[in-house]
């Protein structure tokens, strides 16, 4: 099985929206879980686990994410 994301979308600054594909994977029922980091080597955080054929998620902050450009 081969997952492939195909949108990554800023919502800024609230949030992100994420979108997926399966290919080469058997006709089943499929569960995921989200992660997201500030860096590619984490930490991780869990946002969401267990979405069931769910193929795109929106990972909304609980708070407006704020840059300090000084």
């Amino acid at each position: 099985m081969l997952v492939t994301i195909t949108k990554s979308t800023p919502l800024t600054p609230r949030g992100n929206f994420l979108q997926w594909t399966l290919s080469n994977c058997a006709p089943d029922t499929y569960f995921f879980d989200v992660h997201r980091s500030g860096s590619r080597n984490g930490p991780w955080e869990r946002v969401v686990e267990g979405l069931q054929d769910t193929y795109s998620y929106t990972d909304r902050f609980d708070q407006a994410v704020t840059v300090d450009r000084t």
